[in-house]
């Protein structure tokens, strides 16, 4: 039961920096020229489902924050992947915008105990910023 729980604890350390790897690479892809305009993937193609209010804000691959978060983290499962809708400020982006990226991952849990106890998931959220660069 220890191996098992020292297992699941290396886990969720390589998640939550597979995580952080990811929120960072999206936000530098966002940031460049008018990337921040892109979020998600045109139906069917989208394996991380977008944001609320992506209507207009679809691409294709790999042409996309949300392909650039997979791409960077391909160890993470993609339908537990979510994509927070991307801000800027100030608003509306422009070359003297700074765009947040938000990404949340609901880590499985295989030890039992901790399992019970956090509900069967982990969820972890990242946040990170990049200035637009025109």
């Amino acid at each position: 039961m220890l191996t098992v729980g020292v297992v699941d604890l290396a886990r969720v350390f390589a998640s939550y920096i597979a995580v952080t790897d990811a929120a960072r690479e999206a936000a530098l892809y966002a940031a460049d020229g008018d990337g921040y305009d892109r979020w998600c993937a045109y139906p069917p193609d989208d394996v991380v489902a977008c944001p609320s209010g992506a209507t207009g804000h679809q691409a294709a691959d790999p042409d996309n924050i949300a392909y650039q978060i997979l791409h960077a983290a391909p160890g993470l499962e993609p339908s537990e992947v979510t994509l927070d809708a991307p801000v800027c400020d100030p608003s509306p982006c422009g070359p003297d915008s700074a765009v947040r990226i938000g990404v949340t991952y609901r880590m499985p849990i295989l030890t039992p105990i901790l399992g019970t106890i956090l509900g069967g998931e982990l969820p972890m959220s990242v946040a990170t910023t990049a200035k637009v660069i025109p």
